[in-house]
């Protein structure tokens, strides 16, 4: 996952906008309807054996707090935001492209 919300029950009880967003996206609060967040969190469901998240150091909308690291298998570049992973030229979108051809190389 590049900068992916992991946690969503977590990642609901935040402040910045996109955290708050998340009742809206889930159409209901995790007060009302904890049973349906865990069956969308993530962090709740079996993953891929080959599983990477990759996230941002300075990542402020899906900040790296929001999980626990030993989830999965992370790689974290430093002073990275949530976008850079989309940006040619970053450091985070060569890791990207880097760590995609390794899994995808025979």
């Amino acid at each position: 996952g590049l900068a992916a919300i992991v946690d969503m029950e977590s990642y609901s009880r935040g402040n910045n906008s996109c955290q708050q967003a998340a009742p809206l996206f889930m159409g209901t609060s995790l007060e009302q309807s904890r049973e349906l967040y865990a069956l969308a969190n993530p962090v709740k469901q079996p993953l891929h054996p080959q599983s990477l998240l990759l996230h941002g150091g300075s990542d402020d909308i899906v900040p790296l707090d929001h999980f626990e690291a030993n989830v999965l298998p992370t790689s974290v570049v430093s002073g990275a935001g949530h976008f850079d992973w989309i940006h040619p030229g970053t450091a985070a979108y060569r890791l990207l492209l880097n760590t995609l051809h390794n899994k995808l190389t025979p």
